[in-house]
């Protein structure tokens, strides 16, 4: 058993009922919670740009004229290039945290995402590339933050049932954004629509962390 240590508040009863109420638990808590409120909206703002923006990436490579093996070597290379800018912002959170709190990391996060999200309006690969490496650290800077949330704001019982519902929402975010996109994206991939429709949902996560997150005491 990985715990925590069974309590008055530990959910008994079958398979579903515990999973149901937990994940019931989890939702509340990460609503009453303004910390855990603000870095969450700003996650679930990242996962809806990230699935707008890997799907433009992947139409527009499948309509280049380019070969089989070029396009999808484009495709893995925003993949990556996303990867390696998360990676980086597990070094750079930390730092930028100590400096400006983790209330202002979130906002100044996202208000640079949104930025850089309309630099790719043009839909030129190149700067796609380059604006995935650094949306990549952005969203990680938020995720980190998000995490940090929960570990110390969240208490130890209900921890877990947080956990639980970031990553449902997390994956969901992606998933949903992916699915509506294709119902709208053109044959081509050329939807510069789409690029400042990301930018204003980074805006919107931004409005909501900072209105959201005014009311929460940030610990270091």
């Amino acid at each position: 058993m990985l715990g925590p240590d069974d309590s008055s508040r530990a959910v008994h009863g079958s398979v579903f009922y515990a999973v149901a109420t937990g994940w019931g638990y989890g939702l509340r808590t990460a609503f009453v919670v303004p910390s855990v409120a603000a870095t969450l909206s700003g996650v679930i703002a990242h996962r809806v740009v990230f699935g707008i923006n890997t799907l433009l990436v992947l139409v527009i490579v499948r309509h280049t004229g380019s070969a089989n093996v070029a396009g999808l070597g484009v495709a893995v290379l925003f993949a990556a290039s996303t990867g390696l800018g998360s990676f980086l912002a597990n070094f750079l959170t930390p730092v930028v945290v100590r400096r400006w709190s983790r209330f202002a990391t979130v906002n100044v996060a996202l208000g640079a995402a949104a930025a850089l999200q309309l630099a790719a309006v043009g839909l030129d690969l190149p700067i796609m590339m380059a604006c995935g490496f650094l949306l990549g650290a952005a969203g990680q800077v938020v995720k980190l933050c998000g995490d940090s949330a929960m570990q110390l704001d969240v208490d130890d019982a209900l921890r877990g049932h947080v956990f639980t519902v970031q990553d449902s929402l997390f994956w969901v975010a992606f998933v949903a954004s992916i699915t509506a996109c294709a119902a709208v994206i053109p044959a081509d991939g050329h939807s510069p629509g789409l690029v400042v429709a990301g930018a204003v949902v980074y805006l919107l996560g931004m409005a909501a962390s900072a209105v959201t997150g005014r009311r929460a005491t940030w610990q270091v």
